[in-house]
């Protein structure tokens, strides 16, 4: 579906039954040609419809030359491409009648007597135009100069707001169409009691919707509402305010159109609504514009007024828009802040779309869904505004800016102060802007600011609010953050980005704070259903790997740790969800990590205590965090390690550690800055079931004792042990004086040709792969195997500029891992009859193996047509448990790896250049002096238990390993 308007390229003239002028140079010819379709929340009708739209300037628009005059609003109820009747086909003959009856009555001499009578006599108007003194002498400058301001004081109608305008000449439209049933929604009440007044004055029934939040702010205007005769329904869906109010009065409307007349309250909704409320309301220029005469002897220079759907402000405006000297300016509802994503700024940050049945500036989401508006005052909290306003704004000639919460409620004290007028929370926005509009205005400038309301109704959420930003309320901000949170939790955007609200990690703290200090079950119970909802979400969103995010879900798990015995001891499964599901997805952001290290020191005795079995099972992960955080983080692990160690959490270490030299230099590292760490407990350690491996790393780590290169007598049990064990670990724990350090420093002269050129690979390709198919027993054959793995490694193959590289590299790493597998099977049996060399071989081969896997898993990752051949491979060698079980568990994980592209893209990508003076992904630096231990060493674990071992680095490729 397509629409097009074509409107003055040149000049605009706007047309109203007031006046008419052209305007230079505003161009508007505009192609609305999309509409995403909505989704409708309730199977009732009208449904809350929404559209999103792109702009483009139509082609027979460029073509016109002449000034073109249009209305305001034309024959289609548009003003420019905004307005129309988005409307079901019910309530369309609802509208075409009242349109008549309105444009009749608009000449009706009777009926405007009859109006202008009850306006003078019941309404008490004319309302004054009031030298607002002492603000004047507020915003001049220390030389004397300023502006001077005006207050138009419509707080002084009866019922306290403009809205009895629009209300009282609504409700005698209805009388003449025959309508004994009058509906309206209400957000602040203003417009409720207006309608309820005049439903009284006039003898008709009288039902008003308004949202369940509103109703709770509001619960002074909601008594004034009954109390008048009115019935008012609560509306409990969606955010439960304005927008939702409005839905529900349109579809009792459908359902009773014969019968009931809808007092729409704003200059919003489907036509004739916007024009015929702006008429109604338009009696406050008018007087506005005689009174400055009057007092003056000239118009004002600047209106201001505050903008939620629009009337007060179009009321004033109204008269004036053809006066290009006048400055028109509107204030919205920045809410938190205007970036904060809770705020009601729709002419600010607002798209195109359709809500209630016109086409306007709205507050939606990318899918064209409503997002939930926010305002400390009920009457600005509305996610659209009037047609004509989002007009006036693309036309440039009104200014529309936004002002705080914070703000609005220090200008509520302002003029509380210096003039003895409580205004409402709505005007005060408007009184906000002052502070920044005056500075910048010639001296003697007049001000007329609409002052729309009085602030009656909102003396008790001044009284909270304000208690709150001075820290006198019991709770303090309590109320305060648990709005903030409830918001979320309800929010359909935090469903698919939870950590897009910066202020909301500040209302988790806070809140968890609060529940400490005041010891309460109640604040507690009130709080813990939102954390959870929250908590789940930041589970399954999108965003998980966001600092906000991880930082978010610590806050919560706080909570969770010290109210869990009240609120369902859910601290367990969610922790336990956290180490296993998120941090393992999150361990490569140091923020979160230090935070996590943080959260275990802070409630290390809670852990101990309550938890014990808990930690242990994610030691391996939080060993990752080291080894990819760096020195930082190591200095922040010794802190908490000693406090999470018992002799019950630290035996169940060993079975889940499968990168043992890690473990052995992070507890050589605890030892040296805690003492005898776990020097009490060796005794027990020893006479435990441990892997006599563990024991002798340990004994290497502890005592500083030798370890022998694996020869000697091999029927003794610890030689055995040593002998069947990987060589490479006692590799590890020889003293770099036998020539290790010279041989890194060769390879790291290679590491920089790399890393100058990665086509580098190419290079070496063909004679590392013509010398693959020499015999497994030629003694560089393994040492050019690895170089080649090393290369994948360090550069994924080449990248995506050398595909057909990487395909030859994969095809011959295939033929290396067939040709082993093979093999192995014969060269088992020779294993099995205790000969040295054959376990020696038996050793090697199975470390080739490994490294090959490795390469192969990388490989596809970054040449993703190579995939479905990697699982063919790694399955071969998962299933093949006659190899050695390192290499079947590494093919088993790394399948399991590639389920999961994102974690598989974070742990198997390019180291960075040591050049750069980045630490190198994925290896731990130990530069502390004094260790035995090789200075880069890569390990990964993924697993709750168990995980693959560590990868190959520098040390992997030094000939004679």
């Amino acid at each position: 579906m397509a629409f097009s308007s074509t409107v003055s390229p040149k000049h605009c003239r706007l047309n109203s039954a007031a006046s008419s002028s052209y305007f230079p140079k505003f161009q508007i010819p505009l192609k609305l040609n999309k509409i995403t379709p909505c989704h409708f929340s309730s199977s009732k009708f009208p449904p809350n419809i929404v559209c999103v739209l792109t702009e483009k300037q139509s082609m027979a628009a460029q073509a016109i030359d002449e000034p073109a005059a249009i209305q305001r609003p034309d024959s289609f109820g548009r003003f420019g491409k905004f307005g129309g009747k988005y409307v079901p086909e019910t309530l369309m003959h609802a509208l075409d009648e009242l349109e008549t009856a309105f444009k009749s009555l608009a000449t009706d001499e009777a009926f405007q007597k009859e109006l202008d009578g009850i306006l003078r006599d019941y309404v008490g108007r004319e309302s004054p135009l009031y030298f607002a003194e002492r603000l004047t002498e507020h915003y001049k400058l220390p030389n004397g100069e300023g502006p001077l301001i005006y207050l138009k004081r419509e707080d002084l109608n009866h019922t306290g707001a403009h809205k009895i305008n629009n209300a009282v000449a609504q409700a005698l439209l209805a009388k003449r169409l025959g309508k004994k049933r009058i509906i309206a929604e209400t957000g602040a009440g203003q417009h409720g009691v207006a309608t309820a007044t005049v439903c009284a004055r006039f003898g008709l029934e009288c039902i008003i919707y308004m949202g369940a939040q509103d109703m709770e702010r509001q619960a002074l205007n909601v008594f004034r509402m009954r109390l008048l005769g009115a019935e008012v329904r609560a509306v409990h869906s969606g955010t439960a305010t304005l927008k939702d109010a409005t839905s529900e009065a349109i579809r009792d409307w459908v359902t009773n159109v014969e019968t009931t007349h809808y007092i729409l309250g704003s200059v919003a909704g489907p036509h004739p609504y916007p024009m015929m409320v702006r008429d109604f309301h338009a009696v406050i220029g008018k007087e506005t514009r005689k009174q400055a005469l009057e007092k003056w002897g000239g118009k004002p220079d600047v209106l201001v007024a505050c903008i939620g759907g629009g009337s007060n402000a179009m009321g004033l405006f109204h008269e004036f828009v053809d006066d290009e000297d006048v400055r028109l300016i509107g204030v919205e509802a920045a809410g938190f802040g205007i970036d904060s994503g809770k705020h009601a700024a729709t002419l600010t940050k607002g798209e195109v779309g359709v809500l209630h049945g016109a086409m306007s500036y709205l507050l939606q989401d990318e899918d064209g869904q409503i997002v939930e508006p926010h305002s400390i005052s009920a009457g600005l909290d509305y996610p659209g505004v009037g047609p004509e306003h989002s007009f006036l704004k693309d036309l440039g000639r009104a200014e529309y800016y936004s002002i705080t919460d914070e703000e609005a409620l220090e200008a509520f004290k302002r003029l509380s102060r210096l003039e003895g007028i409580i205004p409402a929370l709505e005007t005060s926005h408007a009184l906000a802007y002052l502070e920044k509009l005056c500075p910048t205005l010639p001296n003697g400038t007049r001000v007329v600011l609409n002052c729309s309301g009085r602030g009656d109704k909102d003396v008790q959420t001044a009284i909270k609010y304000l208690k709150m930003m001075a820290g006198e309320d019991k709770f303090k901000q309590f109320d305060f953050h648990l709005r903030s949170l409830s918001s979320s939790a309800r929010d359909s955007n935090f469903v698919t980005d939870p950590a897009s609200d910066p202020s909301l990690l500040n209302s988790v703290k806070s809140l968890c704070d609060l529940c400490r200090s005041e010891k309460s079950e109640d604040l507690i119970a009130r709080v813990y259903p939102h954390l959870n909802r929250i908590f789940q979400r930041c589970l399954s969103s999108i965003s998980q790997s966001q600092t906000s995010n991880g930082l978010l879900l610590l806050a919560i798990l706080q909570f969770f740790l010290d109210f869990g015995d009240v609120v369902l001891h859910d601290a367990d499964p969610n922790l336990r969800t956290f180490f296993k599901s998120c941090l393992s997805r999150e361990f490569a952001d140091p923020v979160v990590a230090e935070a996590t290290l943080d959260f275990l020191n802070a409630n290390k005795k809670k852990f101990s205590s309550s938890f014990p079995t808990l930690l242990p099972q994610f030691f391996p992960l939080l060993l990752k965090l080291i080894a990819w955080n760096g020195e930082k983080l190591e200095k922040a692990f010794r802190r908490v390690f000693p406090g999470l160690i018992s002799q019950g959490s630290f035996l169940p270490l060993f079975p889940s550690i499968i990168d043992f030299p890690i473990l052995v230099v992070a507890l050589e590292k605890v030892e040296k800055s805690s003492g005898s760490l776990v020097g009490s407990s060796i005794a027990s350690i020893q006479k435990s079931s441990a892997p006599e491996m563990l024991l002798a790393l340990m004994d290497e780590a502890y005592t500083g004792s030798t370890i022998g290169d694996g020869g000697g007598d091999s029927e003794s049990e610890d030689s055995s042990t040593m002998a069947v064990a990987d060589p490479f670990f006692l590799e590890l724990l020889k003293d770099e004086n036998d020539g290790l350090a010279v041989q890194k420093r060769i390879l790291e002269l290679m590491l920089a040709g790399f890393n100058r050129s990665p086509s580098f690979i190419a290079l070496l390709k063909k004679p590392i792969v013509d010398r693959l198919g020499e015999a497994y027993d030629s003694p560089s054959k393994t040492e050019l195997a690895l170089q080649l793995c090393w290369a994948i490694g360090e550069h994924g193959g080449g990248g995506e500029a050398h595909k057909d590289a990487a395909r030859e590299l994969f095809e011959s790493l295939e033929l290396l891992l067939y040709e082993n597998l093979s093999s192995s099977r014969v060269r088992l049996r020779e294993s099995a009859l205790g000969s040295d060399s054959a376990k020696s071989r038996k050793s090697s081969q199975s470390r080739l193996l490994c490294f090959v896997v490795t390469a192969i898993a990388k490989l596809a990752t970054y040449h993703r047509e190579l995939l479905p051949r990697a699982r063919v491979s790694l399955t071969k060698v998962a299933r093949s448990r006659i190899s050695d079980a390192r290499v079947w568990k590494r093919a088993r994980d790394y399948l399991g790896l590639m389920n999961e592209p994102a974690i598989c893209l974070s742990i198997l990508c390019p180291c960075e250049s040591p050049s750069k003076g980045m630490q190198k992904l994925g290896t731990v630096n130990w530069s502390e002096g004094g260790t035995k231990m090789i200075s880069h060493l890569p390990f990964y674990l993924l697993g709750a238990q168990e995980g693959p071992p560590h990868d190959f680095s520098f040390m992997d490729v030094l000939p004679g390993s």
